[in-house]
Protein backbone atom coordinates (compact mmCIF):
# COMPACT_ATOMS: atom_id res chain seq x y z
CA UNK A 1 0.00 0.00 0.00
CA UNK A 2 0.84 3.72 -0.54
CA UNK A 3 0.22 6.89 0.19
CA UNK A 4 0.74 10.04 -0.96
CA UNK A 5 0.94 13.37 0.35
CA UNK A 6 1.90 16.89 -1.05
CA UNK A 7 0.30 19.02 1.19
CA UNK A 8 2.46 21.32 3.53
CA UNK A 9 0.50 21.65 6.80
CA UNK A 10 -0.61 17.68 6.36
CA UNK A 11 3.17 16.24 5.83
CA UNK A 12 3.52 18.53 9.39
CA UNK A 13 0.61 17.11 11.03
CA UNK A 14 1.22 13.98 9.74
CA UNK A 15 5.03 13.60 11.30
CA UNK A 16 4.01 15.27 14.56
CA UNK A 17 1.15 13.52 15.24
CA UNK A 18 2.16 9.66 14.18
CA UNK A 19 6.55 10.09 14.04
CA UNK A 20 7.23 12.34 16.51
CA UNK A 21 4.46 10.89 19.10
CA UNK A 22 6.22 7.32 19.07
CA UNK A 23 8.17 4.84 20.80
CA UNK A 24 11.22 4.43 18.44
CA UNK A 25 13.88 2.72 19.02
CA UNK A 26 15.71 5.62 17.10
CA UNK A 27 13.70 8.61 17.79
CA UNK A 28 12.95 11.23 15.75
CA UNK A 29 10.82 14.48 17.29
CA UNK A 30 9.81 17.71 16.46
CA UNK A 31 13.53 19.57 16.74
CA UNK A 32 14.40 17.00 13.86
CA UNK A 33 11.22 18.28 11.89
CA UNK A 34 11.65 21.82 12.53
CA UNK A 35 15.14 21.71 11.60
CA UNK A 36 14.22 20.15 8.50
CA UNK A 37 11.92 22.70 7.73
CA UNK A 38 13.72 25.51 8.88
CA UNK A 39 15.99 25.48 5.63
CA UNK A 40 13.91 23.92 3.12
CA UNK A 41 10.01 23.27 2.60
CA UNK A 42 8.41 19.72 3.25
CA UNK A 43 7.39 18.80 -0.49
CA UNK A 44 5.77 14.78 -0.36
CA UNK A 45 6.09 12.23 2.14
CA UNK A 46 5.31 8.68 0.45
CA UNK A 47 4.17 5.93 3.05
CA UNK A 48 4.96 2.72 1.87
CA UNK A 49 4.04 -0.63 3.67
CA UNK A 50 3.84 -4.10 2.49
CA UNK A 51 5.38 -7.47 3.35
CA UNK A 52 8.24 -6.85 1.40
CA UNK A 53 12.21 -5.99 2.38
CA UNK A 54 13.02 -2.60 3.36
CA UNK A 55 15.04 -2.23 0.36
CA UNK A 56 12.03 -3.02 -1.80
CA UNK A 57 9.74 -0.43 0.01
CA UNK A 58 12.40 2.32 -0.40
CA UNK A 59 12.76 1.87 -3.90
CA UNK A 60 9.36 2.04 -4.40
CA UNK A 61 8.86 5.26 -2.06
CA UNK A 62 11.67 6.84 -4.14
CA UNK A 63 10.25 6.22 -7.44
CA UNK A 64 6.85 8.10 -6.26
CA UNK A 65 9.33 11.02 -5.27
CA UNK A 66 11.09 11.15 -8.65
CA UNK A 67 8.09 10.75 -10.30
CA UNK A 68 7.17 14.62 -8.96
CA UNK A 69 10.35 15.72 -9.73
CA UNK A 70 10.93 16.59 -6.49
CA UNK A 71 15.09 16.60 -5.55
CA UNK A 72 15.03 17.04 -2.48
CA UNK A 73 17.98 18.75 -0.61
CA UNK A 74 16.56 17.34 3.07
CA UNK A 75 14.68 13.99 3.78
CA UNK A 76 13.31 12.59 6.87
CA UNK A 77 13.14 8.27 6.84
CA UNK A 78 11.14 6.08 9.19
CA UNK A 79 11.33 2.70 9.24
CA UNK A 80 8.97 0.69 10.99
CA UNK A 81 8.55 -3.12 11.12
CA UNK A 82 6.46 -5.47 12.91
CA UNK A 83 7.47 -6.62 16.68
CA UNK A 84 7.09 -10.15 15.51
CA UNK A 85 9.39 -9.75 12.34
CA UNK A 86 12.08 -8.17 13.36
CA UNK A 87 14.63 -6.03 11.13
CA UNK A 88 18.09 -8.21 10.66
CA UNK A 89 21.79 -6.89 9.48
CA UNK A 90 20.89 -8.23 6.27
CA UNK A 91 18.07 -6.23 5.21
CA UNK A 92 19.50 -2.78 6.77
CA UNK A 93 22.61 -3.36 4.46
CA UNK A 94 20.33 -4.00 1.75
CA UNK A 95 18.33 -0.62 2.55
CA UNK A 96 21.64 0.98 3.09
CA UNK A 97 22.20 -0.01 -0.63
CA UNK A 98 19.09 1.63 -1.86
CA UNK A 99 19.69 5.07 -0.25
CA UNK A 100 23.06 5.26 -1.49
CA UNK A 101 21.84 4.68 -4.61
CA UNK A 102 18.73 7.25 -4.37
CA UNK A 103 20.23 9.64 -2.13
CA UNK A 104 23.07 12.88 -2.93
CA UNK A 105 25.81 13.08 -0.47
CA UNK A 106 25.04 16.93 0.20
CA UNK A 107 21.86 15.61 0.79
CA UNK A 108 20.87 15.80 4.73
CA UNK A 109 19.30 12.64 5.99
CA UNK A 110 17.97 11.86 9.23
CA UNK A 111 16.39 8.47 10.39
CA UNK A 112 14.45 6.95 12.97
CA UNK A 113 13.26 3.17 13.32
CA UNK A 114 10.35 1.70 15.52
CA UNK A 115 9.01 -1.50 16.18
CA UNK A 116 4.89 -1.74 16.67
CA UNK A 117 2.98 -4.61 17.67
CA UNK A 118 -0.77 -4.13 15.72
CA UNK A 119 0.74 -3.50 12.49
CA UNK A 120 -1.05 -5.44 9.31
CA UNK A 121 2.42 -5.81 7.06
CA UNK A 122 5.70 -6.42 8.01
CA UNK A 123 7.53 -3.11 7.14
CA UNK A 124 6.71 0.04 6.56
CA UNK A 125 8.84 3.22 5.38
CA UNK A 126 8.06 6.96 5.69
CA UNK A 127 10.03 9.42 3.67
CA UNK A 128 9.30 13.17 3.57
CA UNK A 129 11.38 14.88 1.21
CA UNK A 130 12.24 18.56 1.63
CA UNK A 131 13.08 21.17 -0.98
CA UNK A 132 14.38 24.58 -1.24
CA UNK A 133 12.28 27.62 -1.69
CA UNK A 134 12.24 28.72 -5.05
Amino acid sequence: MIHIINKEQEIADMFLNDIAQGDWSIKLDKTDYEAASNHSKPTIAVKAEDDKSLAELSAIAFDEIKKTGCEPTSLIVMITFRQDDELMMMEMAEFNDCLSTNIDNNTDFKWGVQSVSDMPYKRRITIIGFTQDK
